[in-house]
């Protein structure tokens, strides 16, 4: 498939569809769908890719997971932190987070 025909194929009914899930409530607010949890309805996940000569680990993790309980909001804190060597991206450029859904954890 040709990039023009992929470009043409993200387009529906005159509208640019990114791939991402949202919905918006009767006040007009948009919420993003996140990672669902049966607690918590969903969950933050943090999508990492590490500098060259890092390697992923359990340790690391914990120590990013701790670096963001103190910098970030607590609605803001990712509970899940995946690593990955590169982020899927749309014909324009942007981060594909619906083809996010397909990468999985190896720890």
């Amino acid at each position: 498939m040709t990039s023009g025909e992929k470009t043409a194929e993200a387009f529906k009914h005159g509208l640019y569809f990114t791939g991402d899930k949202a919905t918006f409530d009767k006040d007009g607010y948009w919420w993003f769908v996140g990672v669902p949890d049966p607690n918590r309805h969903q969950l933050v996940k943090a999508f990492v890719i590490l500098s060259q000569g890092q390697a992923p680990s359990r340790e690391l993790a914990l120590e990013l997971f701790q670096h963001t309980i103190e910098v970030l909001a607590k609605f803001k804190i990712p509970r899940i932190i995946e690593f990955v060597e590169e982020l899927p991206k749309t014909i324009s450029g942007k981060i594909c987070r619906i083809n996010l859904a397909r990468y999985r954890a190896d720890f």
